[in-house]
C-alpha cells in the first residue's frame, strides 16, 4: 500500500491533464470541463496525507478512493453515452461525452487498485 501515494499523484495528473484537453477542445467555454482536474486536485491532497504514512496512509487513501467513486458516479453517464457518439449518432451535450468517458475510465481504474490493495493490507495485518 506504501506505493500507493504515488499511483495517486499519476491518476491525478492524467485528470488534470483531462479536464485541460476537454476545456482547451471545447472553445475555453465550458468551464464544467475543468471538473476533471478539481478532482486530480483534490487527490493530489489525499496523496500528501498518504504519503505521510502511518495512520495518515490509510485515511488518505480512503479519502482518495472516495473521490474516485464520486467521480465514478458522477461522469459514468457520459461514457455510456460514448459508443453512440462514435457511431455518429446524435448525443446530449456531444463536447462532453470524451471528457466524462475519460474521467470515468480513470476513476475505475484507479478506485480498483484502490479496492485491491485494501484488501492485500487486510490480508497482510491479518497474517501478522
Amino acid at each position: 500500500m506504501k506505493h500507493m501515494p504515488i499511483v495517486t499523484y499519476i491518476i491525478a495528473a492524467l485528470l488534470i491533464g483531462v479536464g485541460i484537453v476537454s476545456f482547451v477542445t471545447t472553445g475555453k467555454e465550458h468551464y464544467t470541463s475543468l471538473i476533471p482536474c478539481a478532482l486530480g486536485a483534490l487527490l493530489i491532497v489525499c496523496a500528501v496525507i498518504a504519503g505521510r504514512g502511518g495512520k495518515m496512509l490509510k485515511h488518505g487513501m480512503h479519502a482518495a478512493a472516495m473521490l474516485a467513486l464520486i467521480g465514478f458516479v458522477g461522469t459514468v453517464r457520459g461514457l455510456s453515452r460514448l459508443p453512440a457518439l462514435l457511431e455518429g449518432q446524435a448525443v446530449l451535450l456531444p463536447e462532453a461525452v470524451p471528457g466524462k468517458s475519460a474521467t470515468a475510465i480513470l476513476c475505475a481504474i484507479f478506485l480498483g487498485i484502490c479496492i485491491a490493495s485494501f484488501i492485500q493490507a487486510r490480508k497482510a495485518r491479518a497474517a501478522l
